[in-house]
């Protein structure tokens, strides 16, 4: 998915790939960069809380910056914060949780 500056989302690139390896997700960026003149002029890319892609997307799109998506974020603190380890009460994880989403969506 590829998103202008005005918001409007449009298709760019779906891969079927046997495991994200380095190598596999150089030959997807190729691909996507032969079908898409415009790549070079893409300035973000929204990556999930696996870095596994992180070196190399930074390797193909130098001028990009790299961010990760908030839904995953969000997701990830809320799993985090459910584990039994940290010892957190039911009422203290709810505010727990709520703390993390709001600071995640704040634009400052």
């Amino acid at each position: 998915m590829v998103t202008d500056k005005f918001g409007s989302g449009a298709f760019a690139q779906h891969s079927l790939i046997d495991g994200e390896t380095r190598a596999n997700m150089r030959n997807a960026i190729s691909a996507f960069q032969r079908n898409n003149e415009a790549w070079s002029v893409i300035n973000v890319i929204a990556i999930d809380k696996d870095f596994t892609e992180l070196s190399t997307l930074e390797d193909e799109f130098p001028e990009a910056s790299l961010i990760l998506c908030q839904f995953h974020v969000i997701d990830y603190l809320k799993r985090e914060t459910a584990k039994r380890e940290y010892g957190f009460t039911r009422f203290e994880k709810m505010h727990i949780r709520n703390v993390l989403t709001m600071m995640a969506l704040a634009t400052t």
